[in-house]
């Protein structure tokens, strides 16, 4: 089969090749497919899968939009579909063959067509149709109502917020202020990475400006997006990724007197762990995230996953060095944030109740 993939006509199909498979059981469907993958973790299955010659054992299992959950193997040239589970389990149909030898699946849940045929003698067809209409569907997945608000050139026109800052900085601000409005669950570190990566194209702004930007409107920040979220919006939760047996954290990172620290809030027993960070870098993260969830495996809670918004390590990386599922939050993890909030109440508590004042510098080096 791996001799068969090598065929010109095979690679003609497309990115996302898969077999459909009329032999296989429904169980031995595994898919390779990382762009339809919503978490994976570390498969726990003792039988091995017959589908690809015998003695194949899938390292992952995921949750696959449209498919469900199933193995997991992104070292896959390929994926491998059961015929009979697509049409019994995912009451998809599949066509009788076209003059030409081409089968049509249609979906009862999306209008996506795939299309397969006899290729170098297996029954072929290609992903890519369903992994670009799940790629617009993700673009609509929040709809947001934007109101018309005052941008940063009409408020520093009006009120004496800094000095010294010139018409073509404050230009640029205004910049920063549109892509806060017309980009999806954007924050301070999410506008950075996304402009380091190349992913925002023609702006006119620049990292230096979008730290400007939050450091002069912090306070207002939520007043200046001006985002409503439609009521017919549906957040997935946390607990409907998990078994009743596991638990996750809820993670965030806060920066207090120039130093950072990694939260770590616990589902069932909300027990707080904060970890110190020289850095926010992924690698760091990693092992702090690993640490805060040791330390509450030790105490028999079950920890398996990991709520982080978008500013979080790479999801992947997570997994593979510390078995841990990442359930992604593409707006603010609300839970982190208001323990962040009581956390910083508390220290603010404590430093006025001292009959001296405390300077930064001390602040720095307190633990």
């Amino acid at each position: 089969m791996m001799a068969t993939f090598t065929s010109k006509a095979l690679k003609e199909l497309g990115n996302n090749i898969f077999f459909l498979d009329s032999a296989c059981s429904p169980t031995a469907t595994v898919f390779n497919c990382r762009d339809l993958v919503k978490m994976h973790w570390n498969s726990d299955k003792a039988e091995t899968t017959t589908t690809l010659g015998g003695g194949y054992r899938a390292p992952y299992s995921a949750d696959f939009s449209y498919f469900g959950v199933h193995d997991y193997d992104d070292e896959l040239p390929m994926s491998v579909i059961s015929w009979n589970w697509i049409e019994q389990n995912l009451k998809a149909k599949v066509s009788e063959p076209s003059p030409t030898g081409v089968r049509s699946i249609t979906f009862s849940s999306n209008p996506v067509v795939l299309y397969v045929s006899w290729v170098e003698g297996v029954l072929a067809g290609s992903l890519d149709p369903l992994v670009e209409y799940h790629t617009k569907c993700k673009m609509l997945f929040a709809q947001w109502h934007g109101r018309r608000t005052d941008e940063p050139s009409e408020l520093l026109s009006q009120f004496k917020i800094v000095k010294d800052m010139s018409a073509t900085e404050i230009k640029r601000l205004d910049a920063v202020h549109r892509a806060l409005q017309t980009t999806w669950g954007s924050s301070e570190t999410d506008l950075v990475k996304r402009i380091k990566s190349g992913e925002l194209q023609g702006t006119n702004f620049s990292e230096k400006d979008v730290r400007t930007y939050f450091s002069i409107f912090e306070k207002d920040l939520e007043a200046l997006k001006a985002r409503e979220k439609d009521k017919r919006y549906y957040v997935m939760r946390a607990t409907e990724y998990l078994e009743q047996s596991e638990s996750v954290m809820f993670c965030d990172v806060f920066t207090v007197s120039s130093c950072k620290f990694l939260v770590a809030a616990e589902l069932a027993t909300d027990f707080i762990v904060v970890a110190s960070l020289l850095t926010e870098r992924d690698d760091e993260l990693i092992e702090a995230i690993g640490e805060c969830r040791d330390f509450f495996n030790s105490r028999h809670c079950n920890v398996v996953a990991v709520e982080f918004d978008r500013g979080g390590p790479d999801s992947s990386t997570l997994m593979t060095r510390k078995g841990i599922r990442t359930i992604p939050r593409a707006t603010h993890v609300s839970v982190a944030e208001l323990n962040i909030r009581i956390i910083k109440e508390r220290v603010r508590g404590v430093i006025s109740l001292l009959p001296y004042d405390i300077s930064k510098k001390t602040m720095e080096h307190w633990h």
